[in-house]
């Protein structure tokens, strides 16, 4: 079904590993008009195997093109990773006196944990700040999976809420609403 409806599409949004197998797979499947391509995560660019992926997918795009690179950090290989591949890109980030900055009632807190301590830290956060609204973000759909039944099963009636990448779209702007 899938397969079908992408050439179709106006805007395309799914994973590296996903484009490449259309481009691979999908009878017909024709990127020669693209316009834009857009990269969150851009920071993970550089990881292994996933370099890989984009080397393939960019190969079979048009060189005209805007690329846009999304990252929450601006790290080093970030900025070498713009200057290599971006033809004079522009910088845009978010700063304390924009109108777009994080709110001042926001808190974000980071610990840096031993990994073996990692979920009970965790939970610990959680169950003190059981009247707060917390987002919790893991790496990958299987750890929102595991993170989120075992802390159902700790204290059951603490509410919680799953929400990952596998999920269909319905369900997951379902929960959107709930949170």
């Amino acid at each position: 079904m899938e397969k079908e409806h992408v050439n179709a599409l106006n805007i395309l949004v799914c994973t590296p590993g996903r484009l490449l197998q259309h481009m691979d797979e999908t009878p017909n499947f024709d990127c020669s008009q693209l316009q834009v391509l857009v990269l969150d995560e851009a920071d993970r660019i550089l990881d292994v195997g996933f370099k890989k992926t984009l080397n393939a997918i960019v190969a079979q795009l048009p060189k005209r093109r805007q690329t846009l690179l999304f990252s929450a950090t601006q790290t080093k290989s970030i900025q070498d990773l713009a200057r290599l591949s971006l033809k004079d890109p522009e910088y845009i980030s978010v700063h304390e006196d924009a109108e777009t900055a994080t709110p001042n009632r926001l808190q974000q807190t980071a610990m840096i944990v031993p990994l073996e301590q990692k979920l009970d830290m965790l939970w610990s956060f959680v169950k003190a700040h059981l009247n707060s609204k917390i987002l919790v973000f893991l790496s990958s759909c299987k750890q929102v999976k595991f993170v989120f039944e075992a802390f159902k099963k700790l204290r059951p009636g603490v509410p919680l809420k799953c929400l990952h990448g596998r999920m269909k779209q319905e369900k997951r702007m379902g929960i959107y609403s709930q949170f």
